[in-house]
């Protein structure tokens, strides 16, 4: 007579390695998962810059980004943020709000930014930090006066 399934003491190893297998990825799974909101957040948010300034230079008027928070926290982008011209408060386009997990502040205080039409920032140059709240991950986005970015992994928050 032949055997035609697996004994409790296999089922059982099976179980206790896929268990040992699963504990050991874990911990690397939601750091990737963390690393990949980083990356959405400040991918999202670099671009609006850039679709920002080349809308301002496009028109050849200013055009503002600015974030959708309606607290006092001014400089929290974290909610949302939207680019609007800012001679008729045309809407170019909104963005949603980042992951819960998320925030993303400026440093400088800054709740907007206005691009004239040469795609150079009205104000002075600002930094914005990107935290996740677990603290496993950051990312830090230079805006320099001139409109453009950039962006460094793992820098500008503190845990």
């Amino acid at each position: 007579m032949q055997n035609k399934g697996f004994t409790i003491i296999e089922v059982m190893m099976g179980l206790a390695i896929a268990a040992i297998l699963t504990t050991i990825a874990y911990p690397s799974f939601i750091s990737l998962i963390v690393e990949n909101q980083l990356a959405a957040g400040s991918n999202s948010f670099v671009g609006s810059i850039a679709i920002a300034r080349s809308e301002a230079i496009k028109r050849g008027q200013a055009v503002r980004l600015e974030a959708l928070d309606d607290s006092d926290n001014s400089n929290e982008w974290g909610p949302g943020w939207r680019i609007v011209v800012v001679a008729d408060s045309e809407l170019v386009r909104e963005y949603e709000a980042l992951d819960n997990n998320a925030t993303l502040n400026s440093v400088g205080n800054n709740g907007s930014y206005t691009f004239n039409s040469r795609g150079f920032i009205t104000t002075t140059s600002d930094t914005l930090n990107l935290c996740h709240s677990s603290g496993n991950g950051s990312r830090q986005i230079q805006l320099l006066r001139s409109g453009s970015t950039s962006l460094l992994k793992g820098a500008g928050c503190t845990p």
